[in-house]
């Protein structure tokens, strides 16, 4: 039994000695296939990193650590990278790889290598080889050591590749960097001075802007006010930040119209100026101009310019010119040639010439133009010396009229004191010398007058008894007396001088003879009916009374006096050829100033004019200076006393009337008497109902 259960017992071991070892071997055959497996894994990964390697395009290695690089593997893209097959290399059989390597570059590869093992790191580096056709190759490289274990390098393994193109190309990048980094530097540089130039030329503008003598404003697409300059500032007072926050065209343009106006034109974009009337912050009106330019983003700038001064200053040069154009003394502007430039009314009349006559032209070709060979000499030096000539001229105008004139010429001269032009003024005096002269001549026949009727009262008292004792004589003596003659010629004699103080005493005025209301076209008609039986009949009498019925306060014999010396000088004017005599009754009502320029004193109001005129030889300047003066005549001794028109002046004056006389040689004379004129009434009345006051 108990071998039995021992014999069992060693079966059992037996049996599990057997498992166990069936349990190794199928261990060990599982490990052997493992391995196998294993095994071809690793030729397939051997045969897929052949084939990697061969097909990489560059060249892997494993070398030793030393100067030449000997090669202990190459892969088969050795040949496409250096020219040479991988047998040529390994084991330097035909040529080392460190002899290939660049000799500039050796050096540096080999110390990078060696730095890399110190630090037992990898390395990647750069560098030039020289391939079999000579031709020069970058090539990188990226490798590592293989170390034992004890530390030593027993090889380098690694990756060559050609980066000959990528190094061209990295050049070429790099040049193009270099190129580019130039021109940016270049750029940057023109881009400074062009934003230094901008500073300056911005800061250059905006004084320009803040200067400028026109308002400026700058709003942009949407309206907004982003600029405006001082002047805008200055005459309208708002700021920019006002302007920002307020809406300024309703401010500046209250009136509807104008508003309108400047918004149409910003919005067309018009660049025409309009004339516009601003309100400014104060409430001050002034009138400008402005226009508006639109940009291509719609921005708008307005333009402004402040013509308040220039309005004044063209007001100011309008009132000058028709103060110039109305003045009452003529104003003529002349070149430094003396070419007349300008002419003004006052000039055109006094001279009767026209400015298109005048304008133009050198001021000799004003006939009588007031520089005489003498004045002319004067005239020189005056205004060469810079000083301003004057003097008095009586000359002809284009009408041969004679004009009295003060004459002043003056030198114009511009900042730098040079003479630009000459400015003459001529001012016509003719109508004040007249009445300085009929003055004198009335306050020289008034004197006269006053001598006179003194001696006439005196010679009255001695020529009335000679007169009256003469006649007793006759009266008392025979014919055929011996002094009868005598006495009769002492008759005479003291009647003509009694007939004498008589027109003493009626040019003295001191005849008080009432005076009463007289039509005077009666005594008119009478006293011509007595001339055309006086006057030659080579004279031919011609009466022109259509006034119609004219009363005056006169002395009807003193009237018909004056009509028949009047007549009778005229007659002696044509005695050698006759002529015609006319005789003209008009009624003219004066204002003050046609009295007093007809004759100082002579009171305005309605007259009587009576014109006596003929064709006769007429009278010279110097002889109608004394034409009134009492026994003043141009006839024989025989023919006439000079009493004649001095009797007419007395009598006229007494009527307080006036009278002229208008007369140039050859062209016959013209005596015009002014009496005033009353209303007419009933004979008797002395009163009249209406005359000018004295």
């Amino acid at each position: 039994m108990h071998r039995i259960k021992r014999h069992i017992s060693h079966a059992k071991q037996r049996k599990v000695f057997f498992h166990a070892r069936n349990m190794r071997l199928d261990s060990l055959n599982a490990g052997i296939i493992h391995l196998d497996e294993n095994l071809r894994k690793l030729r397939e990964s051997q045969i897929f990193l052949s084939t990697l390697m061969n097909n990489l395009p560059g060249m892997a290695y494993r070398c030793r650590n030393d100067k030449d690089w000997t090669m202990e593997f190459v892969s088969k893209g050795c040949l496409d990278l250096t020219g040479h097959r991988p047998e040529e290399l390994e084991e330097n059989r035909v040529l080392s790889y460190g002899s290939l390597i660049h000799p500039d570059d050796r050096a540096s590869v080999w110390e990078e290598i060696q730095k890399a093992l110190l630090n037992r790191c990898s390395f990647r580096i750069s560098y030039r080889i020289k391939a079999a056709d000579s031709c020069l190759k970058w090539v990188w490289e990226q490798g590592q050591g293989i170390f034992s274990s004890r530390g030593g390098v027993v090889a380098v393994e690694g990756f060559i590749a050609d980066i000959t193109e990528h190094k061209e190309i990295e050049e070429r990048l790099l040049k193009s960097e270099q190129l580019l980094d130039q021109k940016v530097k270049t750029r940057t540089k023109a881009l400074s001075q062009v934003v230094e130039e901008l500073k300056e030329q911005k800061e250059i503008l905006q004084t320009v802007i803040d200067h400028i003598p026109a308002m400026l404003i700058f709003s942009d697409p949407q309206g907004k006010i982003r600029l405006i300059n001082r002047e805008m500032e200055r005459v309208f007072g708002w700021s920019l930040e006002d302007a920002r926050t307020m809406d300024l065209v309703p401010r500046v343009f209250p009136d509807e119209q104008m508003r309108k106006a400047v918004s149409d034109a910003i919005r067309e974009g018009r660049s025409d100026w309009l004339e516009l009337e601003a309100v400014t912050r104060s409430g001050e009106t002034h009138p400008c101009l402005w226009t508006h330019v639109r940009l291509s983003d719609g921005s708008v700038i307005g333009i402004g310019i402040d013509i308040s001064a220039r309005r004044k200053m063209e007001q100011d040069l309008q009132r000058l010119a028709f103060s110039i154009e109305q003045a009452g003394e003529g104003i003529v502007l002349l070149s430094p040639d003396w070419v007349i430039e300008y002419v003004n009314p006052a000039f055109e009349r006094i001279s009767g010439y026209s400015r298109r006559e005048l304008i133009g032209r050198k001021v000799d070709c004003i006939k009588e133009n007031f520089l005489n060979a003498q004045s002319r000499e004067e005239f020189n030096r005056t205004l060469a010396q810079g000083r301003t000539w004057s003097s008095h001229q009586r000359r002809q105008n284009k009408s041969d009229e004679m004009v009295e004139a003060d004459l002043t010429v003056s030198p114009v001269r511009d900042e730098k004191g040079q003479t630009v032009n000459y400015v003459s003024v001529v001012r016509d005096v003719t109508r004040e010398i007249a009445l300085s002269r009929r003055m004198s001549q009335n306050q020289k026949l008034e004197a006269i007058g006053t001598l006179a009727g003194g001696i006439a009262h005196d010679l009255k008292n001695i020529f009335t008894p000679i007169v009256l004792n003469a006649e007793i004589a006759l009266m008392d003596l025979e014919t055929g007396h011996p002094v009868f003659s005598l006495i009769r010629e002492i008759q005479e004699a003291a009647r003509m001088g009694s007939d004498l103080t008589r027109q003493i005493v009626t040019f003295s005025r001191r005849n008080l003879k009432e005076k009463t209301p007289v039509q005077i076209t009666a005594l008119i008609e009478e006293a011509l009916s007595f001339l055309r039986s006086a006057l030659p009949t080579t004279i031919v009498i011609h009466p022109r009374l259509s006034a119609g019925n004219v009363h005056v306060l006169a002395d009807p014999t003193q009237i018909k006096q004056v009509m028949l010396n009047l007549g009778n000088n005229a007659g002696y004017a044509m005695r050698k050829h006759g002529g015609e005599l006319v005789v003209e009754l008009a009624r003219e009502t004066l204002s003050a100033q046609q009295a007093s320029g007809i004759s100082p004193g002579l009171a305005p109001g309605p007259y009587a004019r009576i014109t006596v005129r003929d064709t006769g030889e007429g009278i010279d300047e110097a002889v109608m200076q004394r034409i009134f003066d009492p026994f003043f005549t141009t006839k024989d001794k025989t023919e006439g006393t000079g009493m004649g028109l001095s009797v007419v002046h007395g009598i006229v004056r007494d009527h307080q009337g006036a009278v002229t006389v208008q007369s140039e040689p050859g062209r016959g004379s013209a005596f015009t008497v002014y009496l005033p004129e009353v209303k007419g009434s009933a004979p008797g009345k002395n009163k009249p109902t209406s005359r000018p006051a004295r």
